[in-house]
């Protein structure tokens, strides 16, 4: 999904000051253009971000999803995917050239700025504290102000994903016969077409307790 069929050159699909501000940033982390030429302008824009976010001690074998997964595995404990790598990759390689190109350059305005990582802060500690009035404010700033990133999280990798994780958990809940733990990201869980929500629609008794 992130790789341009026949040979394709990023070099040759963006605007001059796109690929000139593309070329600093990767530089910056010590990668090279060509090295990327074959990748998509939204897929180097995640790989941008993780790269800062590694380089600022956001380590992804240290997150949460690795622990649980460790775990599960310590304990021989059955895991099924909610939904398949392909499956989240397909809904980023539905932007067309312009939307994917927009997607990178707002990631290197939040790169070059700062705001990036003081958003994953934001959200790190919500996420710690279970405070409820900065749990509620995530949803809105990664949703709203009209940005490709914004619409793109808004329509697709959450509400979208949100509606088909919550049939297969109840699929889940339905047919497995035992007890179910199913861990997600945070943005996932908050607002009225989140998980805790939709399942509540689906005639679930929802309870927090954290």
């Amino acid at each position: 999904h992130g790789r341009y069929p026949d040979g394709g050159d990023i070099r040759k699909r963006l605007a001059p000051d796109t690929l000139a501000r593309l070329s600093d940033a990767l530089h910056a982390e010590g990668v090279s253009v060509a090295s990327m030429a074959h990748l998509k302008p939204w897929l180097i824009a995640n790989l941008l971000l993780s790269m800062r976010l590694e380089r600022e001690g956001f380590r992804r074998s240290e997150g949460v999803e690795e622990q649980l997964l460790t775990q599960a595995r310590r304990r021989g404990i059955k895991v099924v995917q909610l939904e398949s790598a392909d499956t989240q990759l397909a809904l980023f390689d539905s932007m067309n050239d312009i939307e994917s190109e927009r997607y990178l350059r707002e990631t290197l305005d939040g790169l070059a700025d700062g705001s990036v990582l003081r958003k994953a802060g934001r959200i790190i500690e919500a996420w710690r504290t279970g405070e409820p009035a900065a749990l509620d404010a995530l949803l809105p700033e990664a949703t709203a102000g009209g940005t490709t990133i914004a619409d793109f999280t808004r329509r697709k990798l959450l509400g979208r994903r949100n509606a088909d994780m919550a049939a297969h958990i109840d699929d889940l809940m339905t047919h497995s016969g035992g007890v179910i733990f199913v861990g997600v990201g945070l943005l996932h869980l908050l607002g009225e077409n989140g998980l805790p929500a939709l399942l509540a629609q689906r005639g679930y008794l929802v309870e927090r307790v954290y």
